[in-house]
């Protein structure tokens, strides 16, 4: 009875472990012609892993270093997407962009110190355990 679990758990395991690999490898390999997408991922993985395993409290500061890697990572996604449909890459793009000019004037005030009215702060509070003030 003992070596049938082990047997299935091992089966399991090995289905689980086919599962992740192919994620990976269409997720972060892309193509066989891209072969920047490893190198963003383990520049990424190298920043990011490391703050995962801390027990103390984190800020978010410490996960600036990979900043840069999600940016590499998102242009290359939507090169990507270009390749495959050109229309919805430029429109992706124009949403992330309008997205990102709007969400950086929006909370310039708290980057850069700026004194704004105490309704404008209650407006971008908008998760109840975000504390601005």
């Amino acid at each position: 009875m003992r070596i049938q679990v082990i047997h299935a758990i091992f089966h399991i395991s090995r289905t689980f472990r086919t599962i992740a690999e192919l994620q990976v490898r269409i997720v972060l390999l892309g193509t066989s012609a891209d072969r920047a997408m490893p190198v963003i991922a383990v520049g990424f993985l190298s920043a990011y892993l490391p703050w995962v395993l801390v027990s103390r409290l984190t800020f978010i500061y410490h996960y600036f270093a990979s900043v840069p890697f999600i940016i590499l990572a998102t242009a290359q996604g939507l090169r990507y997407l270009e390749r495959r449909n050109r229309a919805l890459s430029h429109a992706l793009t124009a949403v992330l962009v309008v997205a990102a000019v709007a969400l950086f004037i929006a909370f310039y005030p708290y980057a850069s110190g700026l004194e704004v009215s105490r309704e404008w702060l209650a407006r971008m509070n908008w998760f109840k355990n975000w504390m601005w003030y």
